[in-house]
């Protein structure tokens, strides 16, 4: 991130660059500038995962027969098979990291 500033990038392009919130890079170069450099850690290791990795296999498993089309039915089924409540954008987010690709579905007018 220091790298970029020098570069004289913003820290929208330097969120866009890092594939980050605009709000969490802005946060690093506020608690940067508090509290220097030692804050800029890079052992940040993520929020735990909602589901086990054997869940996340078993629901790759799951989608590959096509049984469950729209974000809607995947987050339904997550709640009803795992009991954990994701919002529809978590669910495109968990795709994502799985490396599942789901067809879009254009909605009806």
């Amino acid at each position: 991130m220091l790298i970029l500033m020098k570069k004289e990038k913003s820290l929208k392009e330097i969120s866009e660059i890092l594939d980050k919130p605009y709000e969490t890079v802005r946060g690093w170069w506020k608690r940067y500038k508090k509290e220097g450099i030692g804050v800029l850690k890079l052992n940040y290791k993520g929020k735990k995962p909602y589901l086990t990795k054997e869940a996340e296999e078993e629901l790759k498993e799951k989608l590959k027969d096509g049984s469950y089309k729209t974000l809607k039915e995947i987050k339904e089924f997550i709640k009803e098979r795992y009991n954990v409540e994701y919002k529809e954008k978590s669910v495109s987010a968990l795709l994502k990291r799985l490396k599942i690709k789901k067809k879009r579905t254009k909605s009806k007018k």
